[in-house]
């Protein structure tokens, strides 16, 4: 995952995750990352349509953020999974990124 700051109070998220080959691959994806900014926080939610699965892997589909000047993170959430095709239900462990947003 990244959040990468662009000028102008704008930021690029991108996201994604990497399973095991006996997973048989994400098949059911329930993704949420948490933004948090100087001005509050807001979620962005994903599923298996808002990205591209590629063998073993998903990515999202990257997006533009118009955040507030400062400090700002991401985590993808606890909660967020995918089953497989194998039948796995995988948890993310909910990584984290920041930057600082101009």
């Amino acid at each position: 995952m990244s959040l990468i700051a662009k000028g102008d109070k704008r930021a690029l998220l991108t996201t994604g995750m990497s399973l095991e080959p006996d997973s048989g691959g994400p098949w059911d994806i329930h993704w949420t990352v948490d933004i948090n900014d100087t001005a509050g926080n807001s979620s962005q939610y994903y599923d298996e349509y808002d990205g591209l699965m590629s063998g073993f892997g998903w990515s999202g589909y990257a997006r533009t953020l118009n955040l507030a000047k400062g400090w700002a993170a991401a985590t993808v959430t606890w909660g967020s999974y995918a089953l497989t095709g194998a039948g796995w239900l995988c948890f993310s462990y909910s990584p984290t990124t920041s930057t600082t947003i101009t």
